[in-house]
This record gives C-alpha cells, sequence and structure tokens, in this order.
C-alpha cells in the first residue's frame, strides 16, 4: 500500500473536483460534510461566490439530508429556495459527504462526468476516513460505497 500525504491527497481532491466543475462552466464547488465545507474551488474571490459558499455552508444539514429524505418520499426542506442564479449538481457518497457544482446545466454535467466520478469516490475516501462509515455510524461499509447523483434546477420567474 502507497500512502500520501494528506496534502497530496487534499491536492488530488482538489484538481477533481476542480476538472468537475471546469467540465460543466461552473462557478463554484465544494466538498461538505456535516461540520463545514471542507474544500472549495475556486476560493471564492468575489460578492456572489461568497455569498454562494455561505448559503451552502447555512443549509449544510439540509443538503447533506437530500439522499435520505428522496429515498424515504417524505417532504423536502428546499435548501436551494434563495439561489436562483445557477443549477446545482449535488454528488453525494456515503450518505456522509457531497460534492455541490453550481453551474449553468447540471443534468449535461452530470453526464460529461461519468467518467469521473468513480475517480471522485476514491478522492474523496481517501481524503477522510471517517466518510467510509455508514450514515448511522455503525461501522465500516464494506464493497462499493454508495454514490447518489442529484440535479437541482433552477427556476426562473416561477414560484419556487
Amino acid at each position: 500500500m502507497i500512502f500520501e500525504s494528506q496534502s497530496a491527497v487534499r491536492q488530488g481532491l482538489l484538481e477533481v473536483v476542480d476538472a468537475i466543475r471546469t467540465l460543466g462552466q461552473g462557478r463554484y464547488a465544494c466538498v461538505l460534510d456535516p461540520r463545514a465545507i471542507v474544500l472549495e474551488s475556486p476560493e471564492p474571490a468575489d460578492g456572489r461566490s461568497f455569498a454562494l459558499r455561505q448559503l451552502l455552508e447555512d443549509r449544510r444539514a439540509a443538503i447533506l439530508s437530500i439522499p435520505q429524505t428522496l429515498a424515504d418520499e417524505g417532504p423536502m426542506e428546499d435548501a436551494f429556495a434563495d439561489w436562483h442564479e445557477d443549477q446545482f449538481l449535488l454528488a453525494f457518497l456515503n450518505q456522509r459527504v457531497a460534492l455541490v457544482v453550481a453551474c449553468p446545466d447540471a443534468e449535461a454535467l452530470k453526464e460529461r462526468a461519468a467518467a469521473l466520478w468513480p475517480v471522485w469516490a476514491d478522492r474523496v475516501l481517501r481524503f477522510d476516513e471517517r466518510y467510509r462509515i455508514d450514515p448511522k455510524g455503525r461501522g465500516l461499509l464494506f464493497g462499493s460505497p454508495r454514490l447518489d447523483l442529484v440535479v437541482i434546477g433552477s427556476i426562473h420567474g416561477g414560484e419556487a
């Protein structure tokens, strides 16, 4: 087994996140978990990107609950109700961590990035071993990680 430094693992994850964001002509992408936004591309430089980052930071719990809410077919809080400028592609791994990409066409990005999803999953599992534990904290997940992809379309000029 080859051991990588934490900075090399972080750089590898950042490269795949940046590649996915670039494929979708996205303005911003981040990896978030229940504690925080743990990585972002690019670092927010302008006011709109900072506002988007703040929205995602504030709505982390609602965003991370989306796969379970969809599986339960229950009512879902609209974590993106206040943001109408972008569509969002969400990639959830083991319901513990998510990649959020703000882009103009999330459905197209989902397809374009198909070859990168296993790479992203590999890098994120190397980044933090806690993501290997099942969502209820009961133990390690064995076999293939669970990857859920969700597209959130923008609503222009209508009621959410």
